[in-house]
């Protein structure tokens, strides 16, 4: 997944939650740029302001290893 996958991936599941950008700013701290970085898939933030983001949308970041993703889908 890309930084700018990412981020369209985290605007539309925002938008589905009727979440504005204001309250992820109010509710994470985060500042105006690095909300419109997040969601526009700009790299030039900490991956700190990703996890606050993602805290106000009630979602988990998991780290999976590529290799084993494809092992999965191969198996299915």
């Amino acid at each position: 997944m890309t930084t700018q996958e990412l981020g369209a991936y985290l605007k539309a599941r925002r938008i589905a939650m009727g979440i504005s950008i204001y309250r992820i700013m109010k509710d994470s701290g985060l500042s105006q740029i690095t909300t419109y970085r997040i969601e526009r898939g700009n790299a030039a933030y900490a991956i700190t302001s990703l996890l606050l983001y993602c805290e106000v949308l009630g979602l988990d970041i998991d780290f999976v290893e590529k290799n084993y993703k494809q092992e999965q889908e191969i198996q299915s």
